[in-house]
């Protein structure tokens, strides 16, 4: 499952749950993020919420990568490495605009964040968001230019 935009919710929603019902194989949903931002303060649902909702009715597990997964903040340390040798957790800001998943995915493995605001956390609802998740970004910044 990726993300895309402009399917028909119905049609493709119900041929996917009838697809992953009758065929025996595993499900990957590829990016975790259960919302995505729109123009202004509007959001849109992500392919994460979808793989969850599918997940729950079918009852079965999907194999989920992306953040907050290590695998893909390890990969990404690799690949800096690969230019930079000697560069180490500790030089690393990851910058997202998720709590749920980049910000968390960051922290665990090790890396500080900076939390921006000018995606799926906005400012004014960025305090009630942490204090209710318990995830704390190292950095918050208003956007990715501030």
């Amino acid at each position: 499952m990726l993300d895309d935009e402009g399917f028909d919710w119905f049609r493709d929603v119900n041929a996917t749950l009838n697809l992953i019902r009758r065929v025996n194989c595993p499900v990957v949903v590829a990016n975790a993020d259960i919302t995505y931002p729109m123009r202004g303060n509007d959001i849109a649902i992500a392919v994460g919420s979808l793989g969850d909702l599918l997940s729950q009715i079918t009852e079965k597990t999907f194999v989920r990568f992306g953040k907050p997964d290590s695998m893909m903040f390890a990969y990404a340390l690799a690949r800096a490495r690969e230019q930079l040798p000697a560069v180490s957790k500790r030089d690393v800001l990851f910058v997202g605009d998720t709590l749920r998943t980049d910000i968390i995915g960051s922290n665990t493995y090790g890396f500080d964040s900076i939390l921006v605001l000018s995606g799926n956390t906005l400012p004014e609802t960025a305090d009630l968001m942490i204090q209710a998740s318990g995830i704390h970004p190292t950095y918050i910044a208003e956007s990715i230019a501030t």
